[in-house]
């Protein structure tokens, strides 16, 4: 926004004629609407008259403290990712806090602070769920009533559903899903059938990449005991635990998996420790050594890589813009599975001491 165009917004705002401002600054209104029109500027020794009729500080009337916002901003924003990519999730609700208190009416800074405080791994902030599930319900009710953006309001009223998860406002998170669109409606399904060419097959790509992910999690979880997974023989979960698998290996055959290799990771552990429960040990070991090894190369990933599998060759993983909830790498957490009390007949064995090496 210029100068001439923020004084004429602030003129009519507060009911005042171009005559009577011109009257004010002791200028022909003629000067006036030139500044109204962007044909000239103001002289510089009228910076200070304009500001004290209006009430401004000259900063706001030559927009400074717009762009002063936007640089801080944008600065916060380089740091938040930089913090999220780290998995230094408590410093990056710090940081947002931070920003607030700069900034108490930046939406942006609110969605990016909700966002941190429904993701921060639960396990290992377990006291502070409740108390961050409420000031992110906070926020986002900010955000949705105030906010004119869209896209923030869209992310607000997911994560407001997310806060009630946490506080087990099962009830309310339920609400908010049912008014949600279906699959169906969303936008990548949308924009299929909008592109042409090679936008549309560089979308479509998108979009299995994305359903991939969440097919192969959402089979997978039918093994959790939270979803009524003790309906299920040892057995129906390893079935169900193949067919996760199945799904990424089949759409990445080549064994160029970067992004999915934690997800294959996870779902391999999980397939070692239901083999550990039905006592087959060399199955149970080959699960193991696999998840090893896919954990030890998500790790190795630290640039952009291209997908090579054509189904997905048009889309890039890219590190740098991936959010951790903490700050363990993978192998890491492999391990830390490795400590269930399944593997408890075969913690001194050489083939599973060798696994946390």
């Amino acid at each position: 926004m210029n100068v001439g165009t923020r004084i004429k917004k602030l003129r009519i705002s507060n009911g005042i004629t171009q005559e009577r401002l011109a009257d004010y600054l002791n200028i022909s209104f003629q000067a006036v609407s030139k500044w109204e029109n962007s044909t000239s500027l103001p002289d510089i020794n009228l910076l200070k008259p304009l500001s004290n009729f209006f009430g401004v500080t000259i900063d706001f009337l030559l927009d400074n403290e717009n762009m002063r916002e936007e640089k801080f901003v944008k600065n916060l924003m380089d740091n938040y990712n930089t913090l999220n990519n780290l998995g230094k999730v408590v410093d990056s609700i710090s940081l947002m806090r931070t920003g607030l208190k700069e900034y108490p009416k930046n939406y942006m800074i609110m969605s990016k602070l909700v966002q941190s405080l429904i993701t921060i791994t639960k396990s290992t902030h377990e006291k502070d769920i409740n108390k961050n599930a409420k000031e992110a319900l906070r926020l986002c009710e900010k955000i949705i009533s105030d906010s004119n953006d869209y896209e923030l309001i869209d992310s607000a009223i997911q994560s407001s559903f997310y806060a009630n998860i946490d506080l087990k406002e099962y009830d309310k998170a339920i609400a908010i899903a049912n008014k949600r669109p279906s699959i169906y409606y969303s936008k990548e399904i949308l924009l299929t059938n909008a592109y042409r060419g090679e936008e549309a097959n560089i979308n479509i790509q998108k979009t299995i990449a994305q359903l991939t992910n969440l097919l192969s999690m959402h089979i997978f979880s039918l093994t959790y005991k939270l979803y009524g997974g003790d309906k299920y023989t040892i057995d129906q979960k390893i079935l169900i635990t193949k067919t996760s698998i199945s799904i990424i290996e089949s759409i990445i055959y080549d064994d160029n998996f970067l992004f999915y290799s934690a997800k294959l990771r996870r779902y391999y552990t999980f397939l070692g420790i239901f083999y550990a429960e039905k006592k087959s040990k060399n199955e149970m070991y080959n699960c193991l050594e696999k998840a090893k090894k896919l954990a030890i190369y998500y790790d190795s990933i630290k640039k952009e890589e291209q997908y090579t599998s054509v189904i997905l060759d048009s889309q890039w993983n890219k590190p740098e813009e991936i959010t951790k909830n903490a700050e363990w790498i993978d192998f890491d957490i492999f391990k830390n599975r490795l400590e269930r009390k399944e593997f408890n007949p075969y913690r001194e064995e050489k083939r599973f001491l060798i696994l946390f090496d």
